[in-house]
């Protein structure tokens, strides 16, 4: 289900694309069509509410033949468009690169969270501006997390906070005053000692190599439980070497960075 907010984004998506109007579209005379949009390459599925939305926001009849959170293959048919031709071509870009940027962040988060297993993957903060909400729903049916919604959801102290409130410690003083939940930043396994030690009830493991890494999650797990996650730096190519160290969670910005988009055509008839 789609939010309002949703909606509207992807509205100003097709208007934005559209501009004062479709001068090439408008030279084709008036005809009722049909088209299927085809997968070009095998893939996780997102996106497909999206696009069908757009379609008949814009007065089109759609049919999906596909599911999102879905793998589909090469060549698969995973939607069926039909109404006005001018309609069509008004919509049928905008609603095929929000699918091809979905699809693309749900394969990435399925490939990672398949090689990570048991262990829990997620998207940080490096999304693209504008477009995070999608990104955050294709993780999700990618079986990754989405990370915070913004920055109002928790508290997470990063270095240039702790920095500027007095260090470690105090950062978590301040943060236990008025939040149940949040989580420090830390890089190095000193710091995420002081961080255990002061009760962080979550501790950021960032940018540190597999054996640095490995030795903080067992000072960690000395005496406390604090909610372990591995970021920075992490790809599918290392991924494996840091789920064996069994945090709960391990966040990468890869997952959006290096996502690539899906191609998807749209075949008339």
């Amino acid at each position: 289900m789609l939010t309002a907010a949703v909606k509207e984004k992807l509205i100003a998506f097709v208007r934005d694309d559209v501009g004062k109007g479709d001068v090439t579209g408008a030279l084709v005379p008036l005809a009722d069509c049909s088209a299927g949009i085809v997968a070009k390459k095998s893939c996780v599925l997102a996106g497909l509410e999206e696009a069908a939305f757009i379609f008949e926001k814009w007065g089109l009849d759609t049919e999906a033949l596909e599911r999102d959170g879905g793998r589909v293959r090469k060549g698969a048919v995973v939607m069926r468009v039909s109404g006005l031709n001018r309609k069509l071509y008004e919509t049928e870009r905008v609603a095929l690169n929000v699918m091809s940027r979905m699809s693309g962040v749900a394969t990435e988060c399925a490939k990672a969270a398949k090689k990570a297993a048991p262990v829990r993957v997620a998207l940080t903060r490096k999304t693209t501006p504008g477009f995070a909400v999608f990104e955050k729903k294709a993780a999700v049916l990618g079986n990754a997390l989405p990370h915070r919604a913004d920055l109002s959801e928790m508290v997470l102290l990063k270095k240039q906070h702790v920095a500027a409130m007095g260090g470690i410690t105090k950062a978590i003083m301040a943060a236990k005053n008025k939040h149940g939940v949040f989580e420090i930043e830390t890089a190095t396994v000193a710091e995420a000692v002081e961080a255990a030690k002061a009760g962080a009830p979550m501790i950021m493991l960032d940018n540190m190599g597999v054996a640095e890494a490995k030795k903080a999650i067992l000072e960690i797990r000395k005496g406390g439980n604090a909610t372990v996650e591995i970021s920075g730096g992490i790809t599918l190519a290392n991924l494996k070497k840091y789920a064996a160290l069994r945090p709960e969670f391990i966040s990468m910005g890869s997952l959006t960075r290096d996502a690539r988009g899906i191609d998807f055509a749209m075949v008339m008839g």
